[in-house]
């Protein structure tokens, strides 16, 4: 709705080529989420898509924040959940962007051993607000619901990585000083036998 609502303002100013762009971003980003599912895809291509959704974002929060991804290129082909990267950039615009002030996203990619074993880590970092201390205990001591209705799809992500590696830990959220927020993931190499792979 925001899309159509982005559009529609852009026809009664005559943007006519700032149309055809978000158009063309907005239909591949459309064509990415129709083909989610509980399968993998490579980090390259997760974050590809997400750099498509931040020029959409950008065009609607001109000037309002700065997102910076750091990706080792050697890891462009690690297989992660489709469309989680993007889910937790998503809730970012959701909780934290708006006109009035300014905000950093940080996307960063490292192997790190966790677990006893080599896996993906991936940090998404933003400013302007922390997490709310009742999100934190629900995804970090494992809650199976908010009290509140909130951090659905954070639960909903912690669920997926359970069903697709069998792991119950592999998420936490974290804040930092003076006013960041931080969730964090760790992506085993393989998922269970039932989740193949699909590219």
């Amino acid at each position: 709705l925001n899309a159509l609502s982005t559009i529609n303002s852009m026809a009664y100013m005559n943007k006519n080529d700032e149309i055809h762009d978000f158009i063309q971003v907005f239909t591949e980003n459309i064509r990415y989420m129709f083909r989610a599912g509980l399968h993998t895809v490579r980090l390259g291509d997760e974050v590809e898509n997400v750099r498509k959704y931040l020029r959409l974002q950008q065009m609607l929060y001109e000037n309002s924040f700065f997102a910076y991804i750091d990706i080792p290129e050697n890891l462009a082909y690690y297989p992660v959940p489709q469309m989680m990267i993007h889910t937790f950039v998503e809730n970012i615009f959701k909780h934290v962007v708006n006109i009035h002030t300014f905000t950093n996203i940080f996307i960063i990619c490292e192997m790190d051993r966790y677990q006893g074993e080599n896996m993906l880590k991936i940090e998404v970092q933003s400013t302007g607000k922390k997490f709310e201390a009742e999100i934190i205990a629900l995804i970090n001591e494992r809650k199976e619901k908010s009290d509140t209705g909130t951090g659905i799809g954070l639960i909903n992500i912690r669920q997926i990585l359970n069903l697709m590696y069998g792991y119950t830990n592999l998420m936490k959220l974290e804040n930092e000083e003076p006013d960041m927020g931080k969730v964090i993931v760790w992506i085993p190499g393989k998922t269970k036998a039932e989740f193949i792979r699909k590219q």
